[in-house]
């Protein structure tokens, strides 16, 4: 090298170590910063947590231990259905009648499993029929395509309830496939006033209840079952007393998704002034004929709100069935929505097989694993994938709205975080995303699941509200030690309110 070059490199060199130094040091978090968590895990229960700070993994506490995620797995088929079906793909609706007016020889009706149709839905298309002039009906078909019979998701099973957070689905649904059955006072004595909505007829009330005297408190609470009956319908019964002074209503899921909705449409074409004789069947949308009302669902977008701000799991398994659709060619069931996420996952999103393992789409019960680190992968694919890339918007904001209205208040992270939580007897889950202050991403998952163990406050069932607080204050900690601000920015002030004029 030349004697005149030597110099010039040192000083670059000098230059280089001088701005080095002087560069402002990143913290590297400390792993005590989740004590919250493995104080937890001290009791019994098991975790996986794992924070990344723009792309890059910070801390973790057994990032790659499978635990069942709940709800969080919400997050994998919002993922997926927008990245398979498009944030902006609808279900089309058809009604197709065979026949001249006034008398149809069929009415029929394909919704492509829309899972927001609603009883009004219903009412408008029952009134079009009626506006194009058919008076009466010989049969009523409902139409199941793209989905199969099956109606029942996986692990459903597992639990016997009634209640309208496990209800099923099917390629004919409405009201996400739950009723509402209102009981009011009659006189005492006398059975109180019992309606159900959405009307259908499939649905037959037995009411066998009393309207108790009045009294101090509340008052007795009725009973209120629902049992499939043999010819395909089934059975409200209400029994018990019911209330001298206020009425009640209650939710409760049907075991028949598709012969509801049937007999939902039925009301609905009665109400408009179509007769249908017989009740609704399942069969294939007729050849002949023809279209004579249609609608539009909402797009997979608004779909995605409910699911991820209400963690509404019917909605949920519609869409991961959707999903296995969209890649058949025939009716699908289950397995294969839940068989395209698991290719997905592996060839776009590059988690290995062993992250994960997946049976539903909404997280009830114990259907699936996954790691921490996997969900953190898939929030940062998100970002770099266009079609993906709404996820994180769709999540509610922590502070404001959704299942994590009451997270995060008080600090920073709260109208900052988007966020997902899962909640079960036996497990709890958050993920989520926010951004700091120099615009690189914080993104972070935790799954805390109750132990093996025989006995301790960590095994079988979580005391929810203190997983919770781990939960959050781990993430706070992680949060302030990577630059997130300690405290929320003050609010902006606001102009003085006008005068009312008079």
């Amino acid at each position: 090298m030349s004697r005149h070059l030597r110099p010039l490199r040192l000083t670059l060199l000098l230059l280089f170590l001088l701005l080095v130094h002087s560069a402002p040091a990143v913290a590297v978090p400390d792993p005590a910063l989740l004590a919250p968590l493995v104080e937890l895990e001290s009791r019994g229960a098991r975790v996986s947590a794992t924070f990344f700070r723009n792309g890059g993994e910070v801390v973790h506490l057994h990032g790659d231990r499978l635990l069942n995620p709940a709800s969080v797995a919400k997050v994998f088929t919002a993922a997926v259905a927008l990245s398979e079906l498009g944030a902006d793909h609808t279900l089309p609706t058809q009604v197709r009648v065979v026949g001249k007016a006034p008398d149809a020889v069929e009415i029929a009706i394909s919704t492509r499993g829309d899972p927001l149709l609603r009883a009004r839905d219903l009412d408008s298309l029952a009134r079009c029929v009626a506006e194009a002039g058919f008076k009466s009906a010989q049969r009523l078909t409902i139409v199941l395509d793209p989905f199969n019979g099956a109606h029942v998701p996986p692990a459903f099973d597992r639990k016997s309830t009634d209640a309208a957070y496990r209800a099923g689905v099917a390629g004919f649904q409405v009201d996400r496939n739950a009723i509402v059955v209102s009981i009011a006072p009659g006189p005492t004595g006398q059975p109180p006033r019992v309606t159900v909505t959405p009307e259908s007829d499939a649905v037959r009330v037995v009411n066998t209840a009393v309207t108790a005297a009045p009294g101090k408190g509340r008052g007795p609470e009725p009973s209120v079952v629902v049992v499939p009956a043999q010819d395909g319908t089934f059975e409200v019964r209400v029994s018990g007393r019911s209330p001298a002074k206020r009425s009640i209503a209650v939710s409760k899921r049907v075991e028949d998704p598709a012969a509801h909705a049937g007999g939902a449409f039925r009301a609905a074409l009665r109400r408009a002034g179509v007769r249908v004789k017989g009740g609704a069947k399942v069969g294939p949308m007729p050849s002949g004929g023809r279209s004579v009302c249609s609608r539009t669902s909402a797009s997979v977008k608004d779909m995605l709100l409910p699911v991820l701000h209400d963690s509404i799991n019917p909605i949920a398994e519609t869409l991961l069935r959707l999903v296995g659709a969209h890649q058949s060619e025939r009716a699908v069931g289950f397995t294969e929505g839940a068989r395209v996420l698991g290719d997905w996952l592996r060839n776009r999103v590059g988690i290995p097989a062993a992250a994960f393992k997946f049976s539903n789409g909404s997280g009830l019960y114990d259907a699936n694993r996954v790691s921490s680190r996997a969900i953190v992968r898939l929030l940062t694919h998100a970002r770099d994938d266009a079609r993906v890339r709404a996820l994180t918007t769709l999540m509610p904001l922590a502070g404001v709205d959704g299942t994590v209205k009451r997270r995060f208040k008080g600090t920073s992270l709260a109208g900052n975080l988007r966020a997902k939580t899962g909640t079960l007897d036996n497990a709890v889950a958050l993920a989520g995303s926010a951004t700091l202050p120099d615009g690189t991403h914080f993104d972070f998952a935790v799954i805390v699941n109750a132990g093996d163990c025989k006995d301790g406050p960590g095994c079988d069932r979580l005391d929810l509200p203190a997983v919770r607080r781990a939960i959050d204050r781990a993430v706070v900690a992680v949060w302030r030690s990577v630059g997130g601000p300690e405290a929320p920015p003050a609010p902006e002030s606001s102009p003085a309110p006008a005068k009312r004029q008079p």
